[in-house]
């Protein structure tokens, strides 16, 4: 397997060479490589296995998500671009674009692929962009399939990936320069820039690493929201949203959260105002116990809970994916062997689940206090809006 994407990688080198190493020509030439080659054929975890005991030395490495990511392995290289291998295990990767360009493939598994795009576009400053983010697509790739990469935002996309693993082939070029900015998007609305560290790995901005240390010091104490709120009104857009981020259980917990994002809004602008929904967005991921969601029909039914802000788009899209499936039993079938599971944390007692049951099947008005205690839950949101 090594030998076969070490010769993949030097037609490419060849072929890219020729064409004068123009970043916008590598998207499509490794695309075409790929497709020709097949690589998926030749893929073996074991050999990947072998070559890391085995080998001499090693390619230089690009590991864009640094040490708390999936598994990632620089299988080649040269100053023009990587050839990179990741194992992924959990399945979501965040809605973002990118500051180079290239193609990829699936060598093993399954991913859900959502593309977006932002309209309305309005530049906060330079690290913090807002508009209204869109879905436009949502595609199953399967084993072979290959995805081009553009940098910028005319491709800003997701990948849920819902094999255990999934791996996934990618070629890429090293930042473009001069390098558009590549964003992390919050839905609804608001994009953030990805900071990189020298080794190409996510990292932080100098001030934000020690402000970040100081507030997870004061969380304990009484001072903790308080410090929280002076970097609402002190600090700079980035490190306003991602401070509410990484606080938000905490601020939820002191019953602060509201006031601090309200605090945000009068001082960072009205923009600030859409992170609620973007924090309940992030939460409601962080509570789900990824590695207890096994089976593949699971991972796709809460991806499009995550993905979509209504029941007609993800019964359509459910019923695309799994053909033949009847979809409101797949939603409530995995709902609650989940909660069963103790894989997500829903009030789904059994009495509740045949109420969810008439949602799903006749759109059943809410009025019930029974069926308001399920709206209120946001992984449940999107079930409740028909269209």
């Amino acid at each position: 397997m090594i030998a076969a994407l070490r010769k993949l990688s030097e037609r490419i080198d060849a072929e890219w060479k020729g064409a004068g190493y123009g970043p916008g020509d590598l998207p499509a030439i490794a695309s075409r490589v790929l497709a020709d080659s097949r690589p998926d054929r030749e893929y073996d975890l074991g050999a990947l296995a072998d070559w890391t005991l085995t080998a001499p030395e090693f390619p230089d490495a690009c590991n864009p998500f640094g040490p708390l990511g999936p598994p990632a392995f620089t299988v080649w290289s040269n100053p023009h671009f990587f050839v990179n291998v990741y194992v992924y295990t959990t399945p979501e990767v965040v809605v973002h674009d990118h500051d180079f360009s290239g193609a990829f493939m699936n060598l093993s598994g399954v991913t859900i692929h959502c593309t977006y795009e932002l309209g309305g576009a309005e530049a906060i400053d330079e690290t913090v962009h807002v508009g209204a983010l869109r879905l436009k697509n949502i595609e199953a790739i399967s084993e072979g399939r290959v995805r081009t990469i553009e940098a910028g935002e005319g491709f800003i996309h997701q990948v849920w990936h819902i094999s255990l693993p999934t791996v996934v082939l990618v070629v890429r070029t090293p930042p473009l320069t001069p390098s558009p900015r590549q964003f992390q998007y919050l839905r609804p609305s608001i994009a953030t820039q990805v900071f990189r560290n020298d080794s190409l790995s996510v990292g932080y901005p100098k001030r934000f690493a020690y402000t970040r240390k100081m507030a997870e010091c004061l969380r304990t104490s009484t001072d903790g929201v308080g410090y929280v709120k002076l970097l609402m009104r002190q600090e700079q857009p980035w490190d306003a949203v991602w401070h509410l981020m990484e606080n938000w259980r905490y601020l939820r917990g002191t019953g602060a959260l509201e006031d601090v994002i309200a605090l945000g809004a009068k001082h960072q602008g009205e923009w600030f105002a859409a992170m609620e929904h973007a924090g309940m967005d992030y939460d409601v991921f962080a509570s789900i116990n990824w590695p207890g969601v096994v089976l593949a029909r699971d991972r796709i039914v809460l991806a499009l809970l995550l993905s979509f802000r209504a029941w007609r788009p993800i019964r359509k899209a459910l019923e695309g994916l799994l053909p033949g499936v009847d979809a409101p039993a797949q939603v409530l079938e995995t709902l609650g062997s989940l909660v069963d599971a103790g894989a997500i944390a829903l009030d789904l007692r059994p009495e509740l689940r045949p109420l969810l049951a008439g949602v799903l099947r006749d759109g059943v008005a809410v009025g019930d206090a029974k069926l308001d205690a399920l709206l209120g839950q946001p992984l449940l949101r999107p079930l409740f809006h028909p269209l």
